[in-house]
């Protein structure tokens, strides 16, 4: 969507109210499914991206995570690296510079679907996040 509407909408949402009722990360229902999945690929010291990250509540899993959300407003809750991202732009990293690319209940939101993809394709290493 090229209306910055769409923009305006997330930088305009009250987040106090939308993050209320979950704001620590172990009470979010993702928690166990990501948990694991650090724990079973070893990526607690591994380079870990959150796509729609919000208030970053998932920051503190790994040791180098970033986010990554279209609202740059969002900058406030991270102790850690945040990008804002706009509609229809590629996102600000070089190709597989993450062992890990995590999104939780985001798609719906992206109006770019099928660039959203590829860009997390693109930005993802080889493997994944497979030990090596």
């Amino acid at each position: 969507m090229k209306d910055k509407n769409y923009k305006n909408f997330y930088d305009n949402i009250d987040r106090d109210q939308e993050y209320a009722s979950c704001k620590n990360a172990e009470e979010h229902p993702f928690w166990p499914v990501l948990k694991a999945t650090i724990e079973t690929y070893g990526l607690k010291n591994k380079k870990v991206l959150e796509i729609g990250s919000g208030n970053g509540r998932f920051q503190d899993i790994v040791d180098d995570y970033s986010g990554l959300d279209i609202s740059e407003d969002l900058q406030r809750f991270y102790h850690k690296p945040f990008f804002g991202v706009e509609d229809d732009k590629p996102y600000p990293f070089q190709d597989e510079s993450f062992d890990l690319v995590f999104t939780n209940a985001v798609f719906e939101h992206i109006p770019n679907i099928d660039l959203a993809l590829s860009e997390m394709i693109r930005i993802t290493k080889r493997g994944g996040g497979n030990p090596v």
